[in-house]
């Protein structure tokens, strides 16, 4: 098995009647010897979807025979920031496992950094794509696709190889798995999304949702297939991030602009449980649901994308193989943190 950055005494205790060897080989070549030489391996969840990410094949090829969960208790530090009157920086990582579950690690799917001015009630979401070739948190050498951080530290490492990225400091996150957005969009009776491209087409991960140009009304299962679609696009990751931001735009837009908090409040809290962690402690959040509902007036929702070009190269996490990567347009970068501090200040 592979020893990662956790404390494995847990798992050694739920798996004592096997005999492991501990590999201490790259945890890829590991997991490429199930192809080759008949091995079975005990690797964290995150490797094995890191591992299906680069593979798309590789679920087919390989069999799961058995799955041991482990709880872990996470103390997050509290933060003086009063979220009804400071502007503050928020990072929405959003998974998407195939478990359905919230894991310690995993493969951070959607990166959007969101400013919030709840004075001005004005929010500016910047979306980062997921194959950002940067320089992880704590790694020298190699730099590596931005997703692959959450696999190698979980939310922590997204949030700090960003903001190295970005040179700004983050005052809080909310990590969720973005399947929780089926339950989240039919707690609210659906959203309309605009499909801005002049084609029809059935998403890819569920061939029963299809788009039209213009707008469109979704359910839950169709809003999710929306914000991941990316194949029907020529941008690809770069216009699915944009869906992910519009998406989050209009639940938040129908969430604050009408009775939708008053009248769907339980089914909102229900639909969100279990699906989401956050630094943001219950008061915070109590207390900005008592100033929305106190005052009801729209909230502006802006968008910016940061931007670069497509290529293919060697990665922190798999550096015997080329893997598709995105090399950061760095003045996109500069413009949304101008952007991102117009908005804080």
């Amino acid at each position: 098995y592979y020893k990662d950055l956790d404390d494995d005494t847990k798992l050694l205790e739920k798996t004592k009647e096997l005999k492991i060897v501990n590999y201490e080989e790259n945890v890829f070549d590991m997991l490429n010897l199930v192809l080759s030489d008949n091995k079975i391996v005990l690797v964290s969840s995150a490797y094995y979807e890191n591992m299906a990410d680069i593979d798309e094949d590789y679920e087919n090829k390989t069999k799961i025979i058995a799955t041991y969960e482990i709880d872990i208790e996470i103390t997050e530090e509290t933060s003086n920031i009063d979220v009804t009157n400071t502007p503050f920086l928020l990072f929405i990582n959003g998974i998407d496992t195939r478990s359905g579950k919230l894991p310690a690690r995993s493969l951070s799917d959607v990166n959007i950094l969101m400013a919030v001015n709840p004075k001005k009630k004005e929010m500016l979401m910047v979306a980062i794509p997921r194959d950002y070739y940067v320089l992880l948190h704590g790694t020298t050498g190699l730099k590596d696709k931005l997703t692959h951080s959450g696999t190698y530290g979980g939310v922590k490492s997204t949030m700090e190889t960003i903001e190295d990225l970005f040179d700004m400091n983050i005052d809080h996150y909310i990590r969720l798995n973005f399947n929780s957005v089926i339950n989240l969009v039919d707690a609210i009776d659906g959203i309309t999304v605009l499909s801005d491209v002049n084609y029809s087409f059935n998403c890819h991960t569920n061939r029963d949702c299809t788009i039209n140009p213009g707008y469109n009304n979704l359910d839950g299962k169709c809003a999710l297939a929306f914000a991941r679609e990316r194949k029907a696009y020529a941008t690809g990751d770069r216009h699915r991030g944009e869906n992910q931001e519009q998406v989050i735009g209009v639940i938040l837009n129908k969430i604050t602009s009408s009775k939708t908090l008053i009248n769907n409040y339980s089914d909102i809290l229900k639909a969100m449980e279990g699906t989401f962690e956050s630094s943001l402690d219950l008061d915070d959040i109590t207390a900005l649901i008592k100033m929305q509902i106190g005052n009801m007036s729209k909230w502006n929702v802006n968008t910016y994308n940061v931007n670069g070009t497509s290529g293919m190269d060697y990665t922190h996490s798999y550096p015997h193989q080329k893997l598709s990567i995105m090399y950061p347009d760095y003045s996109t970068v500069t413009t949304a943190k101008n952007k991102l501090k117009q908005v804080l200040n």
